[in-house]
């Protein structure tokens, strides 16, 4: 058998700081970035999307700049993050571009945050969404059938 189903990322930890200088309260979700069943036997990627979304409620009229940065997850590294499924293991990625060329992570070494604002003339409520790009590599010929997870800690500070 060479197609090999499991599902991704099975949750995610979420994690807030907030800042003493807005009077907003923010917070941050997110979808789970599921890449669904594929054959590890191809040459190609495997990709997907989820949305994290980042509301703001704000009692007056203010800018909110805020930065999201992510973990390594399970890996300890950017450089591949790692699915497990016990000890099989299949590498795979988190972008911020859709040409997934731009690793999403903490600013460090290659990494980038997600840098946004939201403008307030008011009290009132805001969403936006950034798009997480995953990435799983292609000839990944030794991995197993199976659910590979990682967990990721999503860092809002504003």
């Amino acid at each position: 058998m060479n197609f090999r189903p499991f599902a991704i990322i099975g949750g995610l930890v979420i994690c807030g700081q907030a800042s003493i200088a807005h009077a907003a309260a923010c917070g941050v979700d997110a979808q789970p970035l599921a890449f669904g069943s594929f054959n590890t036997l191809d040459s190609q990627p495997h990709d997907t999307t989820a949305d994290i979304s980042v509301t703001c409620q704000a009692t007056g009229a203010e800018t909110v700049n805020y930065d999201i940065s992510l973990s390594t997850g399970g890996a300890g590294s950017y450089s591949e993050r790692t699915l497990l499924s016990g000890a099989e293991v299949l590498d795979y990625n988190i972008y911020k571009d859709g040409s997934r060329s731009i690793v999403w992570g903490d600013g460090s070494s290659f990494t980038e945050t997600i840098s946004d604002s939201m403008t307030f003339t008011g009290a009132g409520q805001e969403i936006n969404n950034h798009t997480a790009y995953g990435r799983v590599l292609g000839n990944q010929q030794t991995a197993m059938i199976g659910s590979y997870v990682d967990t990721i800690t999503i860092t809002m500070t504003y």
